[in-house]
């Protein structure tokens, strides 16, 4: 019997040290909330430009994470030309094309998407139309025609409607 009383004041040891370390307090704590910036003064152009630099901030680390995914996954490695909105887009396009094909309907482009689509390609070909410089040429000696200002009075004759 001996036996048994000291493995259950073990018992009751090792359950007093699980106590002990919490402290044991009737003092009411609040829970614990993080900081946060307050927004209701803002301006409706200054909550657009925060809009816009999180959605920014989004689309770069959406195409951060795809080229990480690119490197360290052992899928095949997808070359293409021109950036993730025109990936995108070109996605959506083929998604829509065969969506189309399949039932035989054509689906109404928004002028949402139409402004996008003309965003994206109007910022494809200027790019190219500044960097190509073979149509310079350089040392042109053309010159404009100087404009002589007349002291006088001007001689241009007035229509009377």
């Amino acid at each position: 019997m001996g036996i048994n009383l000291d493995a259950s004041e073990s018992e009751n040891d090792e359950s007093d040290e699980g106590k002990s370390n919490k402290p044991k307090s009737d003092i009411y704590v609040p829970p614990k909330l993080s900081a946060v910036h307050y927004t209701g003064s803002e301006t409706a152009q200054e909550k657009a430009k925060r809009l816009q630099e999180k959605s920014k901030k989004h689309a770069l680390s959406a195409s951060i994470i795809q080229d990480l995914r690119e490197e360290y996954l052992d899928t095949p490695v997808e070359i293409s030309q021109g950036n993730r909105a025109q990936q995108i887009l070109s996605k959506e396009q083929k998604e829509r094309q065969e969506y189309e094909e399949e039932y035989f309907t054509r689906l109404p482009i928004t002028k949402t998407e139409k402004h996008r689509k003309r965003q994206l390609t109007t910022l494809g070909t200027l790019g190219d139309e500044i960097t190509d410089f073979r149509s310079i040429q350089s040392g042109s000696k053309k010159r404009k025609a100087k404009v002589f200002k007349s002291k006088g009075k001007n001689m241009k004759r007035k229509r009377f409607h």
